[in-house]
């Protein structure tokens, strides 16, 4: 048995399509709960970065104020 015959077997695009969209259509509070998750997930993010800059820019021009 050669490892052609390992393949791991795929969908074709069509049936992938399809599929997924059976389980949107049957798992609609799933889908909307996963997208909300994913949104707020990804603001946050955003905003710690934001802050972290933001804090970052502040502590680099206090430091530069000061007479040396």
């Amino acid at each position: 048995m050669s490892t052609a015959d390992l393949a791991t077997p795929r969908l074709a695009l069509g049936d992938l399509v399809r599929v997924a969209s059976v389980g949107l259509r049957t798992r609609r509070v799933r889908a909307a709960l996963s997208a909300l998750g994913i949104a707020i997930g990804t603001a946050a993010i955003v905003g710690v970065l934001g802050l972290s800059s933001a804090s970052q820019a502040g502590l680099i021009a206090e430091i530069n104020q000061r007479p040396a």
